[in-house]
């Protein structure tokens, strides 16, 4: 079987300083290698965008499997 990358994205969860909910900003088309820092400097950069406190990140990549 060959194992082939097909996409990933990354998902930030903020939490608001007015009211303390959780929201997710999703963010699709990342490229295949993306590197730590390459994702915690996006989220640095959403943080002083929004104001609210960046409480976790997932990197979330979709690969196939071709016989």
């Amino acid at each position: 079987m060959n194992k082939v990358w097909d996409k990933s994205k990354v998902v930030y969860n903020m939490v608001t300083k007015e009211d303390d909910k959780v929201v997710a900003r999703s963010f699709a088309n990342v490229i295949e290698d993306v590197s730590d820092a390459q994702i915690t400097e996006f989220g640095s950069i959403l943080k002083t965008l929004t104001s609210d406190n960046l409480e976790k990140t997932e990197l979330i990549a979709q690969t196939r499997y071709y016989a």
